[in-house]
Order: structure tokens, then C-alpha cells, then sequence
């Protein structure tokens, strides 16, 4: 099961320039997390990650963490995600609007599954190949029942 939170808006301190460190800019963060199917079974909150929960955890540490580049804030958020021994992996993505005058927007994507030091690159190609092995067995199901 993949449970997702798009556009959580969080205020804190993000940037490198003099000034960035001196005023409070708005990022945007979206969240993907990998959890068993647990809420889907019993349709209880205790047996999933409480969002409104983890929203708060994230703007908390955020806005402690000060963070210069968004790379860090990303990889912050995935360890906060990570923390909830429900989560499995967690793709986060952060976006800051207004960094270089022109440009829409910069973001940083990280994407970490639990008990692995590996991070964006080599954890998303395994997530990517088992979602192709996936749709490839769905094929082969449709196609020839027996096979399976």
C-alpha cells in the first residue's frame, strides 16, 4: 500500500544566501510512503501512519533544523517518515518556489527504504524494477492465466 501526502505546506528557514538565512520561506513537501495493508484490512487508524501526526513532526523539525540546501531538508524528512516502524521506505519530495529569479521552482527528491544506507538513485531503480516486474506479471495474468 502507498500512502501519500502532497503539498504540505511548511514555513522555516531554507537557503544558503544571507538573507535566505534571516527570513522564513514556504516549501512545499510531498511524501509517499510504503505501508504494509494493515488500515486496509482492519479500517483502523492504529494500524496505519497517523498523517495529521506526522504533518506536525515534520513542520516541528523543519523549522528547528534550518536547513541550507533542500537535499538536507529531504533527507530529514525521509529519516522523520522512516521513524514510524510502519513505514517500509518513503519517497519524499521538497520544493522551493522563488530560488533563482526565472525559475518556477527547485526541488530535491529522496527516496530511502528501511534498513538501507542507499539513497534516491539506487533505492528508486529498485522500486521502479519491482513495478515493472509487477506490471510485467500482470501482463503474463492476462494474457495466459495458466502460466502463473
Amino acid at each position: 500500500m502507498l500512502l501519500e501526502l502532497n503539498g504540505l505546506d511548511v514555513e522555516c528557514i531554507i537557503g544558503e544566501l544571507p538573507d535566505e538565512r534571516e527570513r522564513v520561506q514556504t516549501l512545499s513537501i510531498d511524501v509517499a510512503l510504503e505501508i504494509g495493508d494493515g488500515a486496509a484490512e482492519s479500517d483502523e487508524i492504529a494500524d496505519t501512519v497517523d498523517y495529521a501526526e506526522l504533518a506536525g513532526r515534520i513542520r516541528s523539525e523543519l523549522a528547528k533544523a534550518k536547513c541550507r540546501m533542500i537535499e538536507r531538508a529531504a533527507k530529514l524528512v525521509c529519516d522523520i517518515c522512516l521513524a514510524d516502524p510502519k513505514v517500509g521506505a518513503a519517497k519524499v519530495k521538497v520544493t522551493k518556489s522563488g530560488a533563482v529569479p526565472g525559475l518556477k521552482s527547485a526541488a530535491a527528491t529522496s527516496l530511502r527504504r528501511r534498513g538501507s544506507a542507499k539513497n534516491t538513485c539506487e533505492v528508486g531503480a529498485e522500486m521502479v524494477s519491482y513495478a515493472l516486474f509487477l506490471k510485467g506479471r500482470e501482463k503474463d495474468e492476462r494474457r495466459n492465466p495458466s502460466n502463473l
